[in-house]
């Protein structure tokens, strides 16, 4: 399986930390030079992310949703089956080389499967990958970890363009793809930097947090009028019978 770990050219420091962490696992990883968004000039902010700058994101999420988005595109041109994408402040579990195993031999071809700690998922929809348990997930917003396959990186890119949404809005990405998404129970993948102290993104993205929450309800408000019907069926037929818990490391 590919690796990819996202990394700014300028963080040596943590990409030092994450070849480390990969190796001790003996597992082979390709550094991909993240987008620096403050480096983005305004002609391209205006020309590829929707409603630039009243969309209240900032240009270290758009450089990072970028980021991710590239390594899909990664995925598509290389026509790679699945892969993995790590931020460079991934902890990684002694189980994951087990994981990475078990899932090569597992036949799916749609999904993205988060590694994570901090997701809620649905009890009743539990499948099996070898010898791990793996749930359908309601919410997460977390991407430390995860890995993508082919069909999935398709959807994603077909629907993240233009940019409107940061990297780890994985809700929004089921609810608007279809894309199913998955996660581990035990987690096999955490962060060094739960408090974001070492974030280059989030001391901005606090300063908007509440105006954001108001936008992204009206942009999904236009989604669910598309998809009315479809959502109304969903909430009085399958919602009720889901049995949602939280998991947190």
């Amino acid at each position: 399986m590919k690796i990819y770990a996202i990394n700014l050219a300028s963080q040596t420091e943590k990409k030092n930390y994450i070849i480390n962490e990969c190796k001790k696992l003996n597992l082979n990883v390709d550094i991909f030079d993240g987008i620096y968004g403050a480096e983005l000039s305004e002609e391209y902010l205006k020309s590829n992310v929707l409603d630039y700058p009243n969309c209240y994101l900032t240009k270290g999420e758009i450089g990072c949703a970028l980021s991710h988005i590239k390594i899909y595109e990664d995925i598509i041109k290389n026509n790679l089956p699945y892969a993995m994408i790590l931020e460079d402040d991934a902890v990684l579990s002694s189980q994951l080389p087990s994981f990475i195993a078990d899932f090569e031999k597992f036949n799916t071809k749609e999904g993205i499967f988060l590694l994570i700690d901090d997701f809620k998922y649905i009890v009743n929809k539990k499948i099996k990958i070898g010898s791990f348990d793996v749930y359908l997930v309601e919410n997460a917003i977390t991407a430390t970890g995860y890995i993508l396959t082919l069909e999935a990186a398709k959807s994603m890119v077909k629907f993240l363009y233009p940019i409107r949404y940061e990297a780890d809005i994985f809700k929004i990405f089921k609810m608007c793809t279809g894309t199913k998404i998955y996660a581990t129970v035990p987690h096999l993948v955490s962060s060094n930097d739960k408090d974001k102290l070492n974030s280059s993104i989030e001391d901005d993205r606090k300063l908007l947090v509440e105006k954001r929450k108001t936008y992204r309800n009206n942009l999904f408000k236009n989604y669910e009028k598309r998809k009315r019907f479809k959502r109304f069926l969903w909430r009085i037929f399958i919602k009720p019978k889901q049995k949602i818990q939280v998991y947190k490391s």
